[in-house]
Formats: structure tokens, sequence, C-alpha cells
């Protein structure tokens, strides 16, 4: 969030906390404030590795909430009948307040294939992070189809979610 990122915010919990708290501290206290304003009754209770964690979940077949008080959510969907495209979409999910205050959201920002995520501000630091991804991604994606093997093998640890989703899909509508 914002909040959590401001060095106001920073120096408000370093003085709270003291210097001699470590990083997670600092960090669930941060978050903490920003959700005090949103979430009152349920602030305080939340534990610091809710809050500083970052759990990478997968709900079959294309969901993918990073775990608790984190906003980002993701879902891949196919674009059209292209096994080689999808549709990426990366939500920021955030609490309604107690009050029920809220603005929602007005339209969708889609960006196409081409397009730069710093044409998507409201990203904020992820815009980093995701066009670095994407750039790899063709290299990734090319060496993928070079292979001579008939089919692609997967890693048991980084690959596991992959892995995982291929098996339910073959139990689940068949050979693919």
């Amino acid at each position: 969030s914002a909040m959590a990122q401001d060095p106001r915010t920073i120096s408000r919990v370093r003085e709270k906390l003291g210097n001699a708290a470590d990083a997670r501290t600092v960090g669930a206290e941060m978050q903490r404030e920003m959700l005090r304003d949103v979430v009152p009754s349920i602030a305080d209770t939340i534990p610091d590795v809710e809050l500083t964690s970052a759990i990478f979940l997968t709900l079959f077949p294309n969901y993918h909430p990073w775990g608790s008080f984190n906003s980002i959510n993701y879902r891949f969907r196919p674009n059209g009948d292209n096994p080689d495209e999808c549709v990426w979409e990366c939500m920021f999910l955030q609490p309604i307040p107690e009050d029920g205050d809220y603005e929602p959201v007005k339209e969708i920002h889609w960006l196409g294939p081409d397009d730069d995520y710093t044409d998507a501000p409201e990203l904020g630091m992820l815009v980093k992070v995701f066009n670095q991804d994407l750039r790899n991604l063709t290299h990734v994606y090319a060496g993928m189809k070079a292979t001579a093997r008939e089919h692609l093998r997967l890693a048991d640890y980084n690959e596991l979610k992959l892995r995982h989703f291929h098996e339910l899909y073959e139990k689940w509508v068949g050979d693919l």
C-alpha cells in the first residue's frame, strides 16, 4: 500500500517499536497501521506472518491470490483457441472498510501484449517486476518450444503448481 511505503509511516512505526525491531515486525506494524483505518475490529488480531509473508496460493484452475492481506491477485484465462497466449489479469483487492464507505472500481485498465507496464501506474512498484518477467518470458517460451522432447519436463519444486494443474486437468477433463 502507498501508506505502508510512506517514509513518515516507517518513521512513526520505528518510533513506536524502537530501532531494535526486526524488519518483519516493522513491516507487519506498517500493514496493521494501514488496516486500522479500514478494518479496526480485526487489525490488531492479525498475526505478523499473515501481514508480511508472500504466500502464493492457487485456486484451481486459474485464480492465484497472494495470501491474507496481500492485495495482489492473478487470474489466467485462455485467449480464445490460441494455445500460445493467455489473458492475464492482475487485480488489487482491498478489504471493504467496516463503515462500508468505499468507491468501487469504475473501469478495468487493459494492456495489450506489446504495451509496457509503466503505462499502468496503478500497479506501483510491480511495473518493474512485471516488465522484467515479461522480457524473460519470450526467451523461456522459445526454449520450451525448441526442445526435442515430446513432453515438457517440469521441476519437482519450482514448477509444482504447474505440475499439479496438469495432473488435475488430466484427471477431470481427460488426456492433454
